[in-house]
């Protein structure tokens, strides 16, 4: 690990105890209450940020802490402060141990850790103010994870306005320059009910549905491949069918959640899935699909991205490797953030934080604290860097050209 340099001069233990507390205060979506948002503006504080915490609802509030050092750009670190519910974890949701040379707890991961290492990084810009010009600004709200996600009071009072932004939800310390798209629907298969005894006589919607499903994760999209993306997914995530006991069930229907990479878009995606299963109509005679039901339900949305030459990106992929000697991995979100609402609405961001998205909302949360550790260190070198007075207030990167 590099030493002696100054932007590296922040306090990881302090970053990991910190995650650990906010861990241990229960956030939940959509029932968030106040003390992780006091806690939060607590540390803000204490570090002598302008503090203000945003009233949104009853026991709901979002975060804002700023750092002025003149005249300058402006860097935004983000990150919500809501998690997932707790129902199946294996482990205390809110113990905020550590064992094995990792955090566990609902959040840790997703993303207590991304907050907590950002001001670290505050904390160390801070006790060194003649090094940087321009503004740092932390944003944190509620509701992202599907509970009244808390954006427009932030817009409205300009806080997500800025230069530059860094989301810090769970990328593994890669840079992750996009977000990936979606179709979503539902497919309704029909069939013809008869009792159980003369099954035969009926058709099994149950049975077709098994044909769509199959095919669905067969679909040329879904399989290619690319290297900052990676591959499109296909998720059913939820079927239902059937109505009574000792009858064959007459419909069936299937949640699908895909999410697409910047190299189909949600028209190339849904004239597949439309294509498959007009096929399969048209080659089982028994298979019919709702398709006023698919028309009502079917969502789309394309994927996002900035430019890989963008000031932030390349800002960020000199931290990591600065912070870390490693070359900094580009890639992008299998997932959707705030970072696609950003960028569309004029300030370019990435994805940067540690943890994974695979130990995101699952039932043992966790995530490394030798991870926390470095992302304080990469957070502190991406500030000083972008808020350097040599290099202060590059051009904005307009989104739209697909990554080369």
């Amino acid at each position: 690990m590099p030493t002696g340099n100054s932007a590296l001069d922040v306090d990881g233990d302090r970053a990991v105890t910190l995650a650990g507390e906010l861990v241990r205060i229960p956030s939940l979506y959509g029932k968030e209450g106040t003390a992780i948002a006091e806690r939060l503006a607590e540390e803000l504080r204490d570090i002598g940020a302008a503090t203000v915490l945003q009233d949104v609802a009853p026991d709901r509030r979002n975060v804002i802490g700023e750092l002025r050092f003149g005249g300058g750009p402006t860097l935004l670190f983000e990150g919500h402060m809501d998690t997932k519910w707790v129902d199946g974890m294996t482990i205390d949701p809110f113990a905020g141990s550590i064992r094995d040379g990792r955090l566990w707890g609902r959040g840790s991961a997703d993303m207590k850790s991304g907050l907590a290492t950002m001001l670290a990084a505050m904390r160390s810009l801070a006790q060194r103010p003649g090094e940087v010009r321009g503004t740092l600004r932390f944003v944190s709200e509620v509701g992202e994870e599907g509970g009244g996600w808390a954006l427009d009071p932030l817009r409205k009072c300009g806080a997500l306005s800025a230069d530059a932004a860094v989301v810090g939800e769970p990328s593994g310390l890669a840079v992750e320059i996009g977000n990936r798209g979606w179709w979503r629907g539902e497919i309704k298969t029909l069939g013809r009910a008869t009792h159980s005894g003369t099954a035969q006589e009926g058709v099994n919607a149950i049975r077709t549905m098994a044909r769509v499903v199959l095919s669905l994760y067969r679909l040329p999209y879904v399989n290619g491949d690319d290297p900052i993306w990676g591959r499109s997914s296909m998720n059913v995530e939820h079927i239902e069918g059937g109505r009574w006991r000792a009858s064959v069930p007459d419909e069936c229907r299937i949640r699908v959640d895909s999410r697409i990479t910047a190299r189909t878009s949600p028209e190339e995606a849904d004239a597949q899935i439309t294509g498959q299963l007009r096929r399969l109509e048209t080659e089982n005679e028994t298979l019919r699909v709702d398709w006023e039901h698919l028309e009502a339900t079917r969502n789309t949305r394309s994927a996002s991205w900035i430019a890989q030459d963008s000031p932030i990106v390349c800002t960020a992929r000199e931290a990591v490797h600065n912070a870390t000697g490693a070359d900094a991995v580009l890639s992008a979100s299998t997932g959707f953030t705030i970072a696609a609402i950003l960028a569309e609405e004029g300030t370019p961001a990435i994805i940067l934080g540690p943890g994974h998205i695979r130990d995101a909302h699952t039932v043992d949360e966790s995530v490394a604290v030798e991870e926390i550790r470095a992302a304080a260190r990469v957070y502190t070198a991406l500030a000083r860097r972008f808020l350097a007075p040599q290099v202060a207030g590059g051009t904005a990167a307009i989104p739209g050209t697909h990554p080369k």
